[in-house]
């Protein structure tokens, strides 16, 4: 973290030096739940289920940034996007994705940078869970968005490739849907990517599946004796 950053936080009284912190999903103790409410009632939970998006979120006016981190109190699942056209990839990470269905997959990225482009090109990505290990390399990663397709040999693949479209995976993955994009449409800097889900295979079962939080959610968790599985980069 910046020195700029680092100051913030202390001035917000936020106990960790990072914004984000990573972690194991399915080993983090004592998650909070997400409930649909209607009319003071619950009416279902959503935990597994909530996306967000607003027309801005650059600036974060008003309240805009507490709801990001009231958003990133569940765990978000960090993802990679494995793009292919002309024998060239790139290969970036994404935290704004889930299934609509069984059939229907979302995601969204910023409609200018180069990743975007990519894949409104090429119209077919493989989309992987990875496991918590290889937080380091994929936060290094986020680089990417705006970087050039390039030659295999510049990204981290194993020797494995996807069933349908023979795309090379990321190592550590644990699971990935092969998606082949239908309609995308822009919202705010934002374009809101649909695609069908080709198909979903599972490469290693291991509980390890890499995610993040907030660090005001993790602060707050600290100070009420709460335990986490922290990565900390």
């Amino acid at each position: 973290m910046n020195p700029i950053k680092r100051i913030l936080n202390e001035l917000n009284g936020l106990h960790y030096r990072q914004e984000y912190l990573c972690l194991a999903k399915e080993s983090f103790p004592n998650p909070i739940h997400v409930y649909l409410v209607e009319r003071k009632r619950i009416v279902k939970d959503i935990t597994r289920e909530h996306i967000f998006k607003k027309k801005e979120n650059v600036f974060l006016n008003n309240n805009l940034y507490k709801q990001v981190q009231i958003a990133y109190s569940v765990p978000r699942i960090i993802s990679l996007i494995t793009v292919s056209t002309g024998g060239l990839y790139n290969l970036f990470p994404t935290d704004l994705h889930g299934p609509l269905d069984e059939h229907y997959y979302i995601s969204s990225l910023r409609h200018g940078g180069e990743a975007c482009k990519q894949v409104e090109t090429a119209r077919r990505v493989v989309m992987s869970r990875i496991h918590s290990d290889a937080y380091k390399t994929v936060y290094g990663l986020g680089k990417n968005h705006m970087q050039k397709l390039k030659t295999k040999e510049n990204f981290s693949f194993s020797e494995s490739l996807s069933k349908t479209f023979n795309f090379p995976l990321p190592t550590s993955s644990l699971s990935y849907r092969e998606l082949e994009l239908v309609e995308s449409f822009e919202r705010g800097i934002h374009k809101l990517l649909l695609y069908k889900i080709i198909s979903s295979q599972l490469v290693n079962k291991a509980p390890f599946t890499l995610a993040h939080i907030h660090n005001s959610y993790a602060t707050w968790r600290h100070h009420n004796n709460l335990p986490g599985n922290y990565l900390l980069r």
